[in-house]
């Protein structure tokens, strides 16, 4: 039930990441492409691909290491977890986990559009893991053999670290899209 709890979460949208496609799509008025009349493509490094259909805007990470939105909102979402249940990690664990928030809070806040400064990175966080921390709940703590648990000593991990620098590698715009 607990775990059910973390996957439902996951299935909302992420909460404080937010792009402004009409803003991106405004400062990059010279590289748009009008496919149909009522379409519009934008390609961007990374690559992504974002189009507007009539105002409705969809992003697409095509990069070999997936959508980093994604993968930020897992972690966000980890971290969270073990913020409510810190007994799930150890302490030098815990620590290592805490550096790749930072790490892809610092991402997201480079790589979003408009990108956000140095002097909001803080309330950012902040906001991402109380909003994380609320909607998961203290009922996710309790059984250490949960799944979520599992993937959060992944992510503090050696192999966790490495894999989640390969996403942050590139920089890109962090959108959301595949996200398994």
């Amino acid at each position: 039930m607990r775990v059910l709890c973390l996957l439902a979460v996951w299935a909302l949208p992420a909460q404080a990441f937010e792009i402004d496609y009409p803003a991106l799509f405004d400062h990059h008025a010279a590289e748009v492409q009008q496919a149909t009349p009522d379409r519009r493509i934008l390609e961007l490094p990374g690559p992504v691909i974002v189009t507007d259909y009539n105002g409705m805007y969809t992003a697409t990470d095509q990069s070999s290491w997936g959508a980093a939105g994604c993968a930020i909102d897992r972690v966000f979402e980890i971290a969270a977890a073990v913020q409510l249940c810190p007994e799930t990690l150890g302490d030098a664990d815990r620590e290592s986990l805490s550096r790749l928030v930072v790490e892809a809070a610092a991402f997201y806040a480079a790589n979003t559009f408009p990108p956000l400064g140095a002097g909001e990175l803080p309330a950012f966080l902040d906001t991402a893991l109380a909003s994380r921390r609320a909607a998961i709940g203290a009922g996710i703590c309790g059984d250490p053999s949960a799944p979520w648990t599992g993937f959060a000593a992944y992510l503090a991990s050696g192999p966790g670290r490495a894999r989640m620098a390969q996403v942050f590698e590139t920089p890109r715009l962090p959108v959301m899209h595949p996200c398994p």
